[in-house]
């Protein structure tokens, strides 16, 4: 559980101030070639396509590092639950 825990905390760590990178230089990436759609933010990988290269060299790396911690919160939290379900069940 430790374990879990540890790699959950360490991924938030990491993936929320990264994730506030991208949606900042995705913002004004979008902004800047004019195709910021309304609510944006909400579904922001579905506006990837209206980047343009050199933007997207800039604002890709951020949400793919982003994604990662995520999926390494998620396993935080699956290892986690696992040891509490493990511990309760006393093996």
């Amino acid at each position: 559980m430790s374990f879990g825990n540890s790699l959950m905390l360490s991924s938030a760590a990491l993936g929320i101030p990264v994730e506030l990178v991208y949606f900042l230089l995705l913002g004004l990436s979008l902004g800047r070639s004019g195709t910021r759609p309304v609510g944006w933010y909400w579904r922001s990988f579905d506006h990837h396509h209206l980047l343009s290269q050199r933007a997207r060299r800039l604002v890709l790396p951020w949400f793919y590092v982003g994604a990662t911690a995520f999926v390494g919160i998620g396993l935080g939290i699956l290892i986690v639950v696992l040891g509490l379900v493990s511990a309760v069940l006393g093996r």
